[in-house]
């Protein structure tokens, strides 16, 4: 009977030791589970943080490196203009320069000789000319064309002047080329009369063509009204009187 008491005893202390045991190991694992979570929250709370942190860098590098594409843009703009103005500048010393330093082949001042025929009742009028190149480097593959003809009017867009098919020359700086005398012949007192009334004209007109040491080529052009008894010339209509 003792020893059943004593079994008995300690079985009921095994089961209340066991009892125990259990209740702190739920305990220790609760508590456990609440520190993993409060090691998940902070973690969850720092991850945040860094995703905000992240995010703000990106952002003030988007913003950055738009300013400097900006700036970029900016500073190629500036340089293209640059560019251009260095270019254009160029341009403008060369043009310059050929200007200044080109051929000018310029038609001389002249007067016309009036030779009355026998009877009086007509003329000749004969006019020599001369070009001269007042340029500083020579005109080359010079060649002209000249006419001196009566015409009827209205005159409205002036004489046609055929390209320069002459003999060729070059004419160096100062150089003269003189060529005529061009004649004209009024052949009777009608026809005094009628450019003596203004009703037609005696022109002078034609065109100088001319190359430079720079590849270009230019023209002098001319057409000009002969006044009769005044033995003179001037300019017909300014448009066929130009220089290139």
């Amino acid at each position: 009977m003792a020893n059943a008491r004593t079994y008995y005893r300690r079985y009921n202390r095994r089961v209340a030791d066991a009892s125990w045991y259990a209740n702190n190991v739920a305990v220790i694992a609760a508590g456990l589970s609440g520190l993993a979570l409060g090691v998940s929250g902070l973690s969850l709370r720092y991850m945040s943080r860094q995703t905000k942190a992240a995010e703000q860098t990106l952002r003030l590098q988007a913003e950055a490196l738009k300013v400097q594409a900006v700036n970029l843009e900016n500073a190629l703009n500036v340089a293209e203009r640059s560019a251009k103005a260095a270019e254009d500048s160029a341009l403008s010393t060369k043009a310059l320069a050929e200007i200044g330093q080109r051929p000018w082949v310029c038609l001389e001042k002249f007067e016309g000789l009036e030779v009355q025929t026998g009877d009086l009742a007509a003329f000749n009028v004969a006019t020599p000319l001369t070009l001269r190149n007042r340029g500083l480097t020579a005109a080359l593959d010079l060649r002209t064309e000249c006419r001196f003809e009566r015409f009827a009017l209205p005159v409205d867009h002036g004489p046609f002047v055929p390209a320069p098919v002459g003999p060729s020359t070059t004419l160096g700086p100062a150089g003269v080329c003189r060529f005529g005398p061009l004649f004209v012949l009024v052949r009777n007192a009608p026809d005094g009369d009628e450019i003596r009334r203004g009703l037609s004209k005696l022109l002078l007109y034609g065109d100088c063509s001319y190359g430079d040491v720079f590849g270009e080529r230019h023209h002098t052009q001319w057409c000009l009204e002969y006044h009769v008894g005044l033995k003179t010339f001037s300019a017909f209509k300014s448009e066929l009187n130009v220089m290139t």
